[in-house]
């Protein structure tokens, strides 16, 4: 009997240690199946991570392309706004010349006083509405010559201290001042000195 019970108690040994290297083999099939998920995971976190930078830096440049392009057509507003004041400032120019060359008339002397005060009034609102655009009267007469300011539609010869000056304006200029800013908005017609022949 007492060896029945060796053979029963070997068999249950060799059972355990066959059952304990299986588990073994389980465990370290678990654990290497859990490295690898785990491997994975962090791969795809490193993923994730690339991505959210990436999508991150697009954003910025995106807002800052937005930010750019609206600074940018605030800008564009702000000049083409300017632009059609100039414009409108350049179709009342002729009136100006045309109210000018009235008042500079000898029949203008005779002219009855009522009527002439009528006139003048017009002609100073409209001075005021140039002004109140920051426009100015170029009349460079005895000034020295500017292309920049003035427009020489002829010369006249004159003595050598007054070559390159404006001896006669045929027809004033304006000019428009703001913020600093100088644009010519149409240049003074002049006649200049030039040397005698």
């Amino acid at each position: 009997m007492v060896n029945k019970q060796n053979e029963n108690d070997s068999d249950i040994e060799i059972t355990n240690e066959h059952s304990e290297n299986e588990e073994a083999m389980e465990l370290q099939d678990t654990e290497e199946k859990v490295a690898d998920k785990i491997k994975q995971l962090r791969h795809k976190l490193q993923q994730c991570e690339e991505d959210k930078r990436a999508i991150r830096e697009e954003s910025s440049r995106v807002q800052a392309d937005f930010l750019n392009a609206r600074k940018r057509l605030a800008e564009e507003q702000i000049s083409d706004r300017e632009r059609q004041l100039e414009r409108h400032i350049e179709v009342l120019l002729p009136v100006c010349d045309s109210f000018t060359m009235a008042l500079g008339q000898p029949s203008w002397q005779t002219a009855d006083p009522a009527w002439k005060n009528g006139i003048e009034g017009i002609y100073t609102q409209l001075q005021q509405v140039l002004t109140q655009y920051d426009v100015t009267l170029i009349s460079p007469m005895g000034a020295a010559f500017d292309p920049n300011e003035h427009e020489a539609v002829g010369q006249t010869p004159v003595e050598a201290d007054q070559v390159d000056t404006i001896v006669s304006v045929v027809q004033p200029g304006y000019v428009r001042v703001k913020g600093g800013q100088r644009t010519i908005i149409r240049p003074a017609r002049v006649i200049i000195g030039s040397i005698e022949e």
